[in-house]
C-alpha cells in the first residue's frame, strides 16, 4: 500500500489483505453549523477486484473528536475497471460541528488492488 505519482498527478494505492483498510483527512478546526451543505467525490480504478466486501468512503462531522453525523457513500464496481469519478450524495448537517473527517477504503475484500485519486470535499 503507498503512494504512487504519473506526471499528471498522484493518488494512493490499497493492495487487499481482507483487512480494512482506508486513508483519512480530516479538517482544520470550524464552525459548523446545521444546514450548510457538503459536497463530495473521489475517483477509483480497479484491478482484478473481486465480488464481496464493501468499497466507499464515509464523511464524518465531528464534535469535540466524537462522531455526530455520518453519511456513508458506496463503490459498486468490482473487477478490473478504469477509473471512474463517485459523486456522494450531498450531507446536510444537522447539528453543530467542529471538524469534518473523510475515509475513503475498503473491507472484507481479499485481493485486488483499488487506486483512490482526486479527493473532493466542498462546502460548509
Amino acid at each position: 500500500d503507498g503512494r504512487i505519482c504519473l506526471p499528471d498527478g498522484c493518488g494512493v494505492l490499497l493492495g487487499a489483505n481482507g483487512t480494512t483498510e482506508l486513508i483519512r483527512q480530516a479538517t482544520a478546526p470550524l464552525n459548523g453549523m446545521p444546514g450548510e451543505p457538503w459536497s463530495w467525490s473521489f475517483t477509483v480504478s480497479g484491478t482484478d477486484i473481486p465480488s464481496g466486501g464493501q468499497i466507499g468512503a464515509r464523511l464524518e462531522l465531528l464534535s469535540g473528536g466524537s462522531t455526530v453525523q455520518q453519511a456513508n457513500c458506496l463503490v459498486s464496481e468490482r473487477g478490473t475497471f478504469e477509473p471512474v469519478r463517485i459523486d456522494c450524495a450531498r450531507v446536510f448537517p444537522s447539528v453543530p460541528y467542529d471538524a469534518v473527517r473523510i475515509n475513503i477504503g475498503w473491507q472484507g475484500i481479499g485481493s485486488g488492488v483499488l487506486m483512490i485519486d482526486d479527493v473532493a470535499l466542498v462546502g460548509g
